[in-house]
């Protein structure tokens, strides 16, 4: 797993990418590719991701992936992005897993397979990744290549347990609905004011017909446990 650069480590990072080392090439490349601590410039992105992608650099192969995958400073190729993300996933590493999922899935650049899409999801969300978790938990709900939401929920647990505010409401919707979980209109209820909180937009249509079958003790309960959730997480 590559280094994450910090404004500490971002010159150290630079010059041992400078004298070759692959892992600090691809990580460079994806702080200009994020914008995190340098600007973003795609175009010293795709210098350094190249330079780390040809020595066989997971993050520097994934970069490459995402280059092409928005066309971020050359043209859009969604085959020329799914065939670096399948070497990034090749080597086991996360973000090339995710997103070659993400384009199996939608057929973007490869087959259309929801079945392998599920398999990366798993593969990624089962190294912590909760975009992974969420879209392996979105697949076991709907029977999208697989089936079977009381896994789903497990699964949206632990993105929600991430601050993902899409599977806070994915996990509010299942308590809300009693599937895969026990109905639970109070936990429904707190995991659509967390997801609200962070931003999620489609949260408050879900939170109004579950506090409106709730007492106000219970809306009560739920507002104090969404409120002790925030503050734990901001620790």
């Amino acid at each position: 797993m590559n280094t994450k650069v910090t404004g500490t480590n971002l010159q150290a990072t630079l010059k041992a990418a400078q004298d070759g080392d692959a892992r600090a090439q691809g990580t460079i490349g994806l702080a200009y590719l994020e914008g995190t601590v340098t600007v973003h410039d795609f175009d010293l992105a795709l210098k350094w991701s190249t330079l780390a992608a040809k020595q066989g650099d997971p993050q520097g192969e994934a970069n490459m992936g995402a280059l092409y995958y928005h066309g971020w400073g050359m043209d859009r190729d969604w085959n020329a992005a799914a065939r670096w993300y399948q070497r990034a996933a090749d080597q086991g590493f996360v973000d090339g897993l995710y997103n070659l999922g993400v384009l199996t899935q939608n057929g973007h650049g490869i087959k259309r397979d929801a079945a392998q899409a599920a398999a990366l999801y798993r593969a990624a969300a089962e190294q912590g990744h909760r975009f992974g978790q969420n879209n392996i938990g979105h697949l076991l709900e709907t029977g999208s290549g697989v089936e079977q939401v009381a896994e789903a929920a497990k699964w949206y647990q632990k993105a929600a347990n991430q601050n993902l505010a899409v599977a806070q409401r994915n996990l509010a919707n299942l308590y809300a609905a009693g599937s895969g979980v026990k109905k639970d209109l109070t936990m429904a209820a707190t995991w659509y004011l967390v997801a609200q909180h962070n931003g999620d937009e489609d949260a408050a249509d879900g939170l109004k017909p579950v506090v409106a079958e709730l007492t106000p003790e219970q809306t009560a309960e739920a507002e104090a446990a969404a409120k002790q959730w925030l503050q734990k997480a901001r620790q």
